[in-house]
């Protein structure tokens, strides 16, 4: 087992750069970064002036970082385990993620499936894949998206923009707006204040509690408006409006190719129903990541226990010690190009991996 640490203080900026393969990032109580990898094929340059460490080469299996970090990670493929960081910024990269307890994040040009949980805010853009984000406590911004988006409790302002999927948003967001979707949207909660304006391609289910304050618009210009609340008046065969209680937020919903369906006061079973309808991807999705998240949880617990059965051990990255100076210079300059190799993607994680073994 292969072990690095620096001191950077608390708040430090940690990049993962062309990294390969599965592995967790974990913010934790202490001011140093530390490296745990089972082979030498991760390079880390150390840049003190402007407080930053730049990793790359094969992920670290484990990386536990001060809370305080900023997170990225760039053109990386593996599947990888996030919590516990100030911010986490992912550009051009492939893999399913599971970001947790974490601060800002912002996603772009990202394929896998993901699920975001307790984070502040989401910024997402170019993103292909499904995605599940759950407790995102301010704004959540999606736009260019090819995948299905599962969006729960959400307190802040959610905008969903060029997306091609189904969507369901459960919860009370303090505002929506959700446009320029080709697939069907489920939306469920009790809005009592603030604007919601979803225009989609597809269906449009309305699962509003008994308890909402909401002032109903609904057109539906190819399809039909089913809607039982008392009161509900239709200006054409088209449009419909209506209220529940003193309609103090505004919900306008369009199915440009679709149907519109209202539900109120469901009871269990209804609920249920509905969303064995209309969920049944994203419980799959969730399901699925949650497996995932649990096979990696597994992996980083047996990294720990290897490393504290070797902890006496302290082991040196590099070349080996007993080289002559110039044959260990040389070793360096061949696992730095294997790296550049990987890097530039001339071989797989695997393949630089038995290349490195062999130069041991």
């Amino acid at each position: 087992m292969k072990v690095r640490e620096f001191e950077l203080g608390s708040a430090p900026a940690v990049l993962f750069h062309g990294c390969a393969g599965d592995g967790t990032v974990q913010g934790w109580d202490k001011s140093v970064i530390q490296l745990t990898s089972e082979a030498e094929a991760s390079v880390a340059r150390l840049h003190p002036l402007d407080n930053r460490l730049e990793i790359s080469g094969l992920m670290p299996l484990s990386a536990h970082l001060p809370t305080g970090s900023s997170t990225e990670l760039s053109a990386c493929n593996g599947d990888i385990v996030i919590s516990r960081v100030q911010s986490v910024q992912l550009s051009a990269c492939n893999g399913d993620w599971v970001i947790e307890d974490c601060g800002d994040v912002v996603l772009q040009d990202v394929q896998g499936d993901i699920m975001l949980k307790q984070s502040r805010s989401v910024q997402v853009k170019q993103f292909r894949g499904d995605l599940v984000a759950r407790g995102i406590e301010a704004d959540a911004t999606i736009a260019n998206a090819h995948g299905d988006l599962a969006i729960e409790r959400a307190t802040g302002n959610v905008s969903i923009h060029d997306v091609h999927g189904d969507i369901s948003i459960s919860g009370t967001p303090a505002s929506a707006e959700v446009q320029a979707v080709r697939g069907d949207l489920t939306f469920s909660g009790a809005p009592t204040r603030g604007n919601y304006v979803l225009q989609v391609r597809g269906d449009i289910i309305l699962r509003l509690d008994e308890t909402s304050s909401v002032r109903l618009e609904l057109h539906a210009p190819s399809g039909d408006i089913r809607c039982s609340l008392p009161g509900a008046e239709r200006s054409s065969a088209d449009d419909l409006a209506a209220r529940i209680g003193e309609g103090a937020a505004v919900l306008t919903a369009t199915a440009q190719d679709g149907s519109i369906r209202v539900v109120t006061g469901a009871s269990t079973e209804q609920g249920q129903a509905t969303q064995a309808e209309l969920g049944g991807e994203a419980i799959r999705l969730v399901h699925r990541l949650e497996q995932f998240k649990e096979r990696v949880r597994r992996e980083s617990q047996r990294v720990t226990d290897a490393f504290r059965a070797e902890r006496s051990r302290r082991v040196y990255w590099g070349p080996s010690r007993d080289a002559a100076p110039d044959e260990a210079e040389d070793l360096e300059k061949e696992r730095l190009t294997v790296l550049g190799m990987l890097g530039d993607g001339q071989i797989t994680a695997e393949q630089a991996e038995t290349l490195l073994r062999a130069l041991e």
